[in-house]
């Protein structure tokens, strides 16, 4: 039984991630998210993941390739590169109002069309702030990452390693919250897949109550896994969740 199990969550591994090698655009497409990740032990994650799925793929050629591909940089449940449509599923997210800072950084970049950190110290100074590391940095680089995590500016390309930033284009209709938080568990439960259902559930709780706006048809986090039947009717099997436990919970 143990046998099978393992067996059957290896073929259903393999065909939720490998698939035939296709082109740079396509391969994010069709994977949705791709981890980033700068430490190179054996290499990056985001090359580790796309050689295999991409032909003719070279180390950094995601990141040569960036400002010509229909992706942004973002959070999921980690940090990585994110298919348009992926991203647009993030915002608007649940942030409060902004601060006087971030309102004058971002009408600096919009001023400016583009802007490196280092070019915000001539307009905005250099004035610095604690960051959640409990170190040091500068009040405008603190500001244009929260303004990138409310989905104002977007990642144009990297100087060196670090982000220049431009204003985010306007990400169209947005889906109500229900349809994105939908959308959202469908794409957790086919990366993470095979999954047990609490794992699934530990991915997904941030964007319940806290990136997704509460709605009339979500009021609270009651719209979770377990009510899978109204998140996702006849699209998220249950064997997606527990064909782990199916088989290692069995005499």
């Amino acid at each position: 039984m143990v046998d099978r199990a393992i067996s059957t969550l290896r073929a259903h591994a393999i065909s939720q991630s490998i698939c035939e090698p296709i082109d740079l655009q396509g391969a994010i497409d069709r994977l949705g998210f791709v981890q980033a990740d700068p430490i190179r032990s054996p290499a990056r994650a985001q090359d580790l993941i796309l050689r295999h799925r991409t032909i003719d793929y070279r180390a950094g050629d995601l990141e040569r390739r960036y400002a010509s591909l229909e992706i942004e940089e973002d959070y999921l449940y980690a940090y990585g590169f994110l298919s348009r449509r992926v991203w647009r599923l993030l915002h608007p997210r649940k942030t409060p109002a902004l601060r006087a800072l971030e309102r004058q950084v971002l009408e600096t970049v919009r001023g400016l069309g583009e802007a490196h950190p280092g070019a915000l110290e001539a307009h905005l100074g250099k004035r610095r702030m604690v960051n959640a590391w409990g170190g040091y940095s500068k009040a405008t680089t603190n500001a244009l990452e929260w303004l990138h995590w409310r989905g104002l500016l977007r990642i144009a390309r990297r100087e060196s390693g670090i982000r220049v930033y431009h204003p985010a284009p306007p990400p169209g209709a947005p889906s109500t919250p229900a349809e994105r938080l939908r959308e959202l568990i469908l794409l957790l439960a086919r990366i993470f897949a095979p999954s047990p259902e609490k794992s699934l559930q530990t991915a997904i709780a941030r964007y319940r109550d806290r990136a997704i706006p509460r709605s009339r048809e979500y009021p609270s986090s009651a719209g979770g896994v377990g009510s899978r039947r109204r998140v996702a009717p006849g699209r998220l099997r249950r064997c997606q969740l527990r064909v782990a436990r199916r088989g290692f919970d069995s005499p």
